[in-house]
């Protein structure tokens, strides 16, 4: 395989027809992560106290990105 000389990662994650479609639960790696906000909020965090799911994303306005510093765990 191809060796990268960049550090940054693109992802693009498309509306899902059924939440059985959804990326599996995962951190994010990385120095830090950038969210813009969507046509479609579904992005969700775990509180790690409550252990609640949390649409964070659908706090958002439009042109408003959320940056995540570090890994997210």
């Amino acid at each position: 395989a191809p060796v990268s000389s960049t550090i940054f990662r693109y992802f693009r994650y498309y509306e899902l027809k059924n939440r059985s479609d959804a990326c599996a639960i995962h951190t994010d790696i990385g120095l830090f992560t950038l969210i813009p906000v969507s046509n479609n909020p579904s992005l969700e965090i775990q509180d790690p106290v409550t252990e609640e799911w949390i649409n964070f994303e659908s706090t958002l306005q439009s042109g408003d990105m959320m940056v995540l510093i570090g890994e997210v765990t």
